[in-house]
């Protein structure tokens, strides 16, 4: 099987990411995006069960604005792909990267709604050594983009980490860095939930240059 290569530019990125925060608008849609009770809402009564939603809980922490900054694209320089489009809370996913200079730096943000923030950065990594990787290829008949690149470094999950889809971001050494993004989404294959939200891999492949 080979690897899509996740070659994100401006546009794809821009638009994969208001698609995915349009679920702050969905109220059918509460385990990946919920809004904490308005200000001046009704104390829950005496008595009343515990907040235990993971999202709520989750989104109540604080978030950043900084995952929205794009920085200097320039995949011919620095790209960079997930090795799975999913993975379960607790353990790694290899992150393959082409880098034209000696290493990279990475922050990985969870999207959510964090008081309109759109993310929330959970870790930060690096600097990671790095190299030029072998040209990816193209079938001719399939479309199939396959890059038969090392990988860069494993990025540990945490078993404590949210479901919901992870946003990272890498950033180069050069002396006018560039900056690329990748996503994957982070599930808990032992959790049970009354909605099931799929991220569509294949559709945003399409669209992928």
């Amino acid at each position: 099987m080979g690897k899509y290569a996740s070659q994100i530019n401006r546009r794809l990125i821009l638009g994969t990411l208001a698609f995915l925060l349009a679920g702050t608008l969905l109220a059918g849609l509460p385990f990946l995006f919920s809004r904490p009770a308005p200000a001046g809402a009704a104390a829950p009564r005496a008595g009343a069960r515990p907040l235990t939603n993971p999202i709520t809980i989750e989104n109540a922490k604080p978030g950043t604005d900084e995952w929205a900054d794009l920085g200097y694209w320039d995949p011919s320089n620095l790209d960079v792909y997930a090795g799975a489009t999913s993975v379960n809370a607790g353990d790694p996913i290899n992150i393959y990267v082409n880098n034209r200079s000696s290493s990279i730096t990475w922050r990985l943000y969870r999207l959510g709604y964090y008081q309109n923030h759109g993310a929330r950065l959970i870790t930060t990594g690096g600097p990671v050594a790095t190299s030029p990787q072998p040209a990816c290829t193209r079938n001719s008949s399939t479309g199939l983009v396959r890059c038969p690149w090392a990988a860069a470094f494993s990025l540990p999950t945490d078993p404590a980490w949210v479901s919901g889809i992870y946003l990272l971001r890498i950033d180069n050494n050069m002396s006018s860095p560039r900056r690329i993004f990748a996503y994957f989404t982070i599930r808990n294959d032992s959790s049970t939930a009354d909605f099931v939200f799929q991220e569509a891999s294949m559709t945003n492949q399409a669209y992928n240059d």
